[in-house]
């Protein structure tokens, strides 16, 4: 007889590989991962000069600024001219013209931090701006970009494969942020995926354990003594989940609502043609191989106006390198990746969700692997609470738009790079071991976990619940800040 006793030094990964069995299903213990990264992968410590004046409300776009990035050339300013309206829309609440940055395709890790560093944080305060919506795929603006603004900037992306996608998406945002909604509350909605298959049951039960069961308790807590204007319910009706339960869920959910979703993440096999990989990795998984995909998600109610934080590897794409394949060096890690001739992508299925009218105006996700350690605790704030706080988009009092709400979410990426930094140099200096290696592997696990979350869809968006009016253009003196039309 199987033991079901879940142990505590392990992670589990949140994939499910088509054509095998899922990948360190067993879950992988900590002895097992060797940590011995050189101090020249470090990012660099950013300096005070590039910080934000937090004491300005970070929702307003008066103080904070509307910008996008597009790839340079022709390309960018077709991109552009897609969401015009949008741009509009955005010049028109912050009081001042959107000139699009123009970026070279292909940035990695290096450049994305020079340009950061150089050329965005070089332009004053007052005038730099802190949302930043990028347009095009993987291979048009890099991943190494996003993740690199993801600490100090919103930074969100809209990647379809048409036109009309941008266009659909950018009047979903418009109608919903100028019909003024009926609804005085958001939702706050789990889904865990259950499994019969042994395989794929073991990391959800560690989920169960660690994640869902703590958040559920964590976040009625919050609620009642009002930290929280939400808190969340769990929605699962069948003790084995299925595709057509989650997406009748998905389906009837109220408007609006924030959907927190556990699953496994499908991964496509590799000898696949290309455009069938891109139609298919990471879609949700259930036993069977039965998923939620892309051609779910195309019509009819699918989170109207909602919020979705999808917890599954490959959810919101897949990178040309994964930020593991040189720590395990096996096939489980690097099977799903693009070949050597091919691009890396964003996720079919999030791309259908946000280009449906009746579709979310934001989703997170993992660009990579999904592990366990988003949830493991190493000594740094309680991480369930970092799930339980996604709730607080909901508050009409403290009208918050998505960006900040990620923004919080990974804010602990700042810390543990600064924690990893500094035991690197006390190595250096002492020439012994700063951290034990348990300690080390955990940092690095969750280091490069918040790494792979991006934000999809524009970063200035709000769900549509009663809320505060935003700020006019000419109410931009200090005086005036905290007062409501």
């Amino acid at each position: 007889m199987r033991d079901e006793n879940l142990v505590e030094e392990k992670f589990y990964l949140l994939l499910d590989r088509e054509g095998g069995d899922a990948p360190f299903a067993d879950g992988l213990m900590l002895d097992d991962i060797v940590i011995d990264v050189p101090v020249s992968v470090l990012p660099p410590k950013v300096s005070a000069e590039h910080l934000f004046d937090e004491n300005k409300d970070a929702n307003s776009l008066v103080f904070q600024k509307w910008g996008v990035i597009v790839p340079k050339g022709d390309r960018g300013k077709e991109l552009f001219g897609y969401i015009s309206d949008l741009v509009a829309w955005r010049e028109k609440e912050q009081g001042i013209k959107v000139v699009p940055f123009e970026v070279e395709p292909d940035m990695d890790a290096a450049a994305s931090v020079d340009w950061v560093v150089n050329t965005l944080s070089k332009i004053e305060k007052e005038d730099r701006p802190r949302y930043l919506l990028i347009l095009g795929d993987l291979h048009e603006v890099s991943a190494e970009l996003q993740i690199a603004l993801s600490t100090r900037y919103f930074a969100g992306r809209l990647a379809f494969t048409d036109p009309d996608g941008y266009r659909a998406y950018v009047a979903k945002v418009i109608h919903h942020e100028t019909v003024e909604p009926t609804a005085k509350q958001c939702k706050a909605l789990i889904y865990a995926v259950r499994h019969d298959d042994w395989d794929l049951s073991r990391a959800m039960k560690d989920a169960e354990r660690k994640l869902i069961e703590p958040l559920l308790t964590l976040s009625s807590e919050r609620h009642e003594i009002g930290r929280s204007p939400a808190r969340f319910e769990r929605r699962n009706m069948r003790e084995v989940s299925n595709r057509a339960e989650m997406l009748e869920i998905i389906r009837s959910a109220p408007l609006p609502s924030l959907f927190l979703s556990v699953s496994h993440g499908h991964g496509a096999n590799s000898d696949r043609p290309e455009a069938e990989k891109r139609g298919i990795q990471g879609a949700l998984a259930f036993d069977g191989r039965d998923c939620l995909t892309a051609e779910d998600a195309k019509g009819g109610p699918f989170l109207p106006g909602g919020f979705w934080f999808m917890f599954a590897c490959y959810g919101a794409g897949t990178p040309k390198r994964s930020a593991y394949q040189h720590w395990f060096n096996e096939r489980d890690v690097t099977e799903c990746l693009p070949k050597s001739d091919e691009n890396p992508y964003i996720a079919a299925l999030p791309k259908a969700a946000l280009a449906n009218p009746d579709g979310p105006l934001a989703i997170v996700g993992h660009l990579d692997l999904a592990w366990s350690s988003s949830y493991d605790t190493v000594g740094l704030r309680n991480q369930v609470a970092r799930f339980a706080e996604l709730a607080d988009i909901a508050n009409k009092r403290d009208w918050r738009r998505v960006g900040p709400i990620f923004g919080d979410f990974i804010r602990d990426l700042i810390d543990v790079n600064t924690m990893i930094t500094n035991t690197v140099d006390a190595e250096k200096a002492a020439g012994v071991p700063a951290l034990d290696r348990r300690t080390r592997t955990r940092l690095w696990m969750l280091r490069n976990d918040l790494a792979a979350y991006i934000l999809l869809g524009d970063p200035a968006a709000y769900l549509p619940f009663a809320r505060r009016v935003p700020r006019p253009a000419w109410a931009n003196s200090d005086e005036n800040e905290g007062t409501d039309e």
